[in-house]
């Protein structure tokens, strides 16, 4: 009896450390910024897409291949701005709008006017598509 105890004394706070760690990590996945962007509807993200079409009309690119606009430009459509992006970049006909850099909770929304293919990326994995615009 006084084993088991004994045992069970010892293997108990690491019984618990390892289910708030599990607690901790299934919190932070289910809260991410990736997975609240991409669990969003068709139409936020059909509004997305709406909104960086109207990012590439408002910023011509002339002879650049590239370019930043600023996060702050008053011009940036509403649904752009409350992601309170990091950066956003331009190409003639794509936008990436980097809502997150972090390595845990990273996320980078790509818009491709060309093939109207809204995707995102964590960072680290390959892009997942959320949206397809059909014509």
């Amino acid at each position: 009896m006084r084993v088991s105890r004994v045992i069970f004394c010892i293997l108990l706070p690491f019984a618990v450390i390892a289910l708030a760690g599990i607690c901790l990590v299934v919190y932070l996945r289910f809260t991410s910024v990736y997975f609240g962007f991409k669990n969003e509807s068709t139409k936020y993200h059909a509004d997305f897409a709406e909104a960086c079409d109207s990012i590439l009309a408002h910023h011509p690119l002339g002879t650049n291949k590239l370019a930043r606009i600023s996060v702050t430009d008053p011009s940036l459509p509403k649904i752009i701005s409350d992601t309170h992006p990091a950066k956003i970049g331009l190409a003639p006909d794509y936008v990436c709008v980097l809502i997150n850099q972090s390595h845990i909770d990273g996320l980078a929304v790509v818009w491709r006017s060309q093939d109207e293919v809204l995707s995102i990326n964590d960072g680290v994995g390959p892009e997942e598509i959320v949206y397809v615009r059909h014509r």
